[in-house]
């Protein structure tokens, strides 16, 4: 079973995933578990950061795998900036739903979004916007 901070199958109906640059790989991890399973409904949403186009790990799979489950998965790309406010609201599923979000990526990124990855505690843009604890895993 895939098992990193959270074991798979997933509690929620929906996933949120935020990446940055190498953060993909547990993302990846986690959607070939869901995409791969016929029986599996959850909604994923994914925004990966990466410097340039050229930069984008995983893209032509990614991409793949949006198209077979353009239904229930939505890839959005960050280039050159950081992953903010505007991305969160309108790709993320909303705190009051059911849904759970992933976080991976570098420091600066987990510091402006959820706090330190060692940190249990959520703080930054995701508390801000209401998210609990019990909804962020931060691989």
């Amino acid at each position: 079973k895939f098992n990193v901070k959270t074991q798979y199958p997933f509690s929620a109906k929906k996933v949120g995933m935020l990446a940055g640059g190498t953060g993909i790989t547990p993302m990846l991890q986690a959607l070939h578990a869901m995409l791969g399973s016929p029986d599996d409904e959850t909604e994923v949403s994914l925004v990966y950061g990466s410097k340039t186009s050229e930069g984008i790990l995983a893209r032509d799979v990614l991409h793949e795998w949006e198209a077979e489950n353009f239904w229930r998965f939505k890839v959005s790309h960050v280039l050159g900036g950081v992953i903010g406010e505007d991305h969160v609201k309108r790709h993320m599923p909303p705190p009051e739903e059911d849904c759970v979000l992933f976080v991976c990526g570098p420091d600066l990124m987990y510091n402006a979004l959820c706090g330190p990855r060692g940190d249990p505690e959520v703080t930054g843009l995701l508390k801000k916007l209401g998210y609990a604890k019990s909804q962020v895993y931060k691989f």
